[in-house]
């Protein structure tokens, strides 16, 4: 890939910056100060990725979205989709799977995701928010927003100024993991099935390691979706990054039927935190910032 979407990109961070630096955003007061204090780790962040040496590998054409949920022509990671042609030279290719509610998304998510990319483990990084609770989403959280605004969290959170490195994908818009991760794959056979190694790494914090049950979970889910894809390419792997309060004890992964990986935390951001008090906007991106702007200013985000 050129450097000229390289470029593009951090023309785009540098403009989101920009946006919370007007006098409509000055109630923010120092949190605005904390937001844009960040700044320089994605600055660096580009300056990795540029450096890396698989570069061919963003040009892969990789389908992303479902058909249930069309994303509006005005979107850059929309424009930028139909830009990427095929690069014959890519005979491998690894993802960075990052797949939760998102409500909102925040500085946490969205680093969990471009580390993988620019430390040189994955070739860019998908995120996919889950279906809400009446479309066959987790149970765990019941109270979760609508998906479609949760879904702007994560295009205005960053990564529609960083596409290609980073992507959006729909196809967790209704069921659970298997069927959603299933969709996404398949819609990709054509690709996957000429390739001769398709990592995907399914990038989790280390509370998740915590829930009751989650080692049978785990296994049981993506030994079906193994099943159900028959992809010889196809590996799975765990990337689990620590939090804080969560100490990673290698007991909670000891019958964990996939190879894992631990790697430092990388934000104390917490999306309850951030419906829970304002002052959560510093683990915000800034156009993330201006998504929640009537959150901030009125009150927790309620769904009616």
């Amino acid at each position: 890939m050129g450097h000229g979407l390289i470029d593009g990109m951090e023309t785009a961070v540098l403009k989101s910056f920009e946006s919370i630096t007007g006098e409509e955003f000055d109630f923010l007061e120092a949190r605005r100060r904390a937001v844009l204090a960040r700044l320089p780790l994605f600055i660096e962040s580009f300056r990795q990725i540029r450096n890396l040496d698989r570069r061919p590998a963003l040009e892969c054409p990789f389908s992303i979205h479902d058909p249930a949920f069309p994303l509006g022509p005005s979107l850059r990671h929309r424009a930028e989709t139909g830009k990427i042609a095929p690069a014959a030279s890519v005979d491998a290719l690894s993802v960075a799977m990052v797949h939760g509610s998102f409500d909102p998304f925040h500085l946490g998510h969205l680093f969990m995701g471009l580390d993988a990319v620019r430390d040189g483990t994955c070739d860019f990084a998908l995120f996919m928010p889950n279906a809400d609770r009446m479309h066959g989403g987790a149970t765990l959280k019941p109270d979760k927003s609508p998906f479609a605004w949760r879904s702007r969290t994560v295009l205005s959170g960053g990564v529609d100024d960083m596409f290609p490195a980073l992507r959006y994908s729909s196809f967790g818009i209704r069921g659970g993991t298997v069927e959603s991760h299933r969709r996404l794959l398949e819609a990709n056979r054509p690709l996957l099935e000429r390739l001769k190694s398709f990592e995907l790494w399914i990038v989790i914090g280390s509370d998740i390691l915590y829930r009751r049950g989650f080692e049978k979970w785990t296994n049981t889910t993506y030994r079906e979706l193994v099943s159900l894809l028959r992809l010889p390419s196809l590996e799975i792997r765990f990337r689990i990054v620590e939090r804080a309060g969560y100490a990673f004890n290698p007991e909670l992964v000891r019958a964990l039927d996939f190879p894992w990986t631990l790697v430092s935390e990388v934000s104390l951001a917490s999306s309850t935190a951030i419906r829970e008090d304002p002052i959560g906007a510093m683990w915000l991106y800034p156009g993330g910032v201006v998504a929640l702007e009537s959150f901030l200013l009125y009150g927790r985000f309620r769904q009616r």
